[in-house]
């Protein structure tokens, strides 16, 4: 997990498996959250992005 330099931040998985379920996530904790494939990165990388959740990091 790394925070990026525009405030996302990027979950790295070992499995497409892992990918998957990640990119059906909707919330973490209580906090809604929107999970997107990265652009120029793999297909096992994506970015979280929620601004009060960044907040809380």
């Amino acid at each position: 997990i790394k925070k990026l330099h525009s405030g996302n931040v990027l979950i790295q998985v070992t499995s497409e498996r892992q990918a998957t379920t990640l990119t059906t996530c909707t919330k973490i904790c209580s906090f809604d959250v929107t999970v997107t494939p990265h652009a120029s990165l793999n297909t096992f990388r994506g970015v979280v992005s929620e601004f009060e959740l960044l907040n809380d990091a």
